[in-house]
């Protein structure tokens, strides 16, 4: 993953909350990827919905996830949300939750 372009599109007060739990900043999020402490191996999101106030976007929808950690390759269906701010020209990502769908059986 490009680390340096990825932080551009972080807002530096970013709140990325994962489907654990775990709550990190920016700058825990950035460290994270870059020392491969998780490993995104796919982000396919579907179904989003994405609602736009003046310089804030609203995103929210369902994404499948393919991550490597703690020697694992894992995959989940997430319920997610975020807001993203409008910074120039550009959109910054502020906040993200991500809440694990549990799998039918």
């Amino acid at each position: 993953m490009d680390v340096a372009t990825l932080e551009t599109l972080l807002a530096d007060d970013l709140t990325y909350t994962h489907s654990t739990g775990l709550l990190e900043t920016k700058d825990e999020f950035l460290e994270a990827v870059q020392s491969r402490t998780i490993k995104y191996l796919s982000i396919s999101p579907t179904d989003m919905q994405i609602r736009i106030y003046d310089d804030f976007a609203v995103s929210a929808g369902i994404t499948a996830v393919r991550v490597h950690v703690g020697g694992q390759d894992l995959a989940a269906s997430l319920r997610i949300t975020e807001v993203h701010r409008r910074n120039g020209g550009s959109w910054q990502l502020v906040a993200y939750q991500s809440t694990r769908i549990p799998e039918e059986s």
